[in-house]
Formats: C-alpha cells, structure tokens, sequence
C-alpha cells in the first residue's frame, strides 16, 4: 500500500511541474513587451572574474527576440577586450527528483545574444549542457561555457530559450532505498530560473 501512495504522489509531482511550466510560458506570452529594440534597454555593467547571480522571474522585463518572447537581463561590456569567455551555471527551480526516466523539475536554458555599440546583433552563442552533480556545498545544476572573439562586442543580453529538449548525455544522480542509480531523462526548460555568471576577458 504504501508504494502504491509514493508512486501516486510522485505522479502527481510529474503532472504538477508540467502544468506549471506550461502556466509560466503562457504568462510569459500575456505580458507587455518593454521596449521596441535593444537599443532600449536599461544596461547594468557585467564586471569580469566575478561571479554574478541573475534571476528571471514573471516580474523581469520580455521582449519579443528573433527566437521568441523571452524574459532577459542586459549587460554592458566594460573594458573588455577582443576575446571573453562566459560561463553560466543554471539551477533547478525547485527540488530535484527523478522517477524512471521521467522528472519533477525545470530549469532555464540560456540564450546569450551579442550586440556592437550600434546594438546591431553580432552573434547568438551556443553552449552545450553539462549536468554537474551536487555536492555538499553546490547544488545540482547544468553548466554551460560560451565564447566569442570580436572587438566590436559591446553588450550582452541573456535570455531564455523555453524549448523542450533530451539531453542525452545528462546521465543524473538519484540516491533511494536501494542504493544510487543514473537515470537519463527529459527535463521542461522553464522561461524563468536562476543563473551564476561569471565572465572572464582574454587577449
């Protein structure tokens, strides 16, 4: 009986955390953009070799991206040289758990677009996911590693990509009652979340 009531509850947690990405998207989608181009924009500075923590939520600014609707936070590049790299570490959005191959959670997937000092988009960066494991003192997130090499790189605005993908090679970590398994599995990209960044300047 009492493994019957886990797996209900561990459905119900399955339903609950689609429901509530869908619920999020579709709030997404109702509001107001902020502006009508990035040139816009309220810029803060993004200083290098420092570790900064954004969080999108349904309370941060949208804009309407070539790739959709999306929740963002705009940096400018002070003294950055022609060369820079970006690491992003994104976390859950609520505790992780993993049934069979199936999840209970989401996390943002990060879109980084690179504009000249005429806002003019240079590139959209793209970066693998890496799931690192949690630890003591790190909780269980994926990690992704961006760069890009052009002078004329003045600004940086990151957003979400809500998309819906596989990743094959996050083999994620569940400990229970019989020890420690990897499960493979399919997790909701949400439009909002919690991201670490850290910016470094090469030559």
């Amino acid at each position: 009986m009492n493994l019957r009531i886990a797996l209900a509850i561990s459905v119900l947690f399955l339903i609950g955390c689609t429901s509530t990405v869908k619920k999020d998207v579709s709030k997404l989608n109702e509001t107001n953009v902020c502006c009508t181009s990035a040139s816009d924009f309220k810029y803060t500075s993004l200083s290098p070799n420092k570790e900064t923590t954004i969080k999108l939520t349904s309370k941060s600014l949208s804009f309407n991206f070539d790739s959709g609707k999306s929740y963002f936070k705009p940096f400018v590049l002070k003294n950055t040289q022609s060369k820079f790299t970006l690491i992003i570490k994104s976390y859950f959005n609520n505790t992780f758990s993993i049934v069979g191959g199936d999840h209970t959670n989401s996390f943002l997937k990060p879109q980084v677009l690179v504009y000249d000092s005429q806002f003019k988009l240079l590139c959209n960066l793209n970066s693998a996911a890496k799931y690192i494991e949690p630890t003591w003192t790190t909780d269980g997130h994926f990690l992704f590693n961006y760069s890009y090499s052009n002078e004329r790189a003045k600004y940086l605005v990151i957003t979400a990509n809500t998309e819906n993908l596989t990743y094959s090679n996050a083999r994620l970590k569940e400990s229970g009652n019989y020890g420690i398994s990897y499960h493979t599995t399919k997790i909701d990209h949400s439009p909002k979340g919690k991201l670490k960044v850290i910016l470094s300047n090469g030559s």
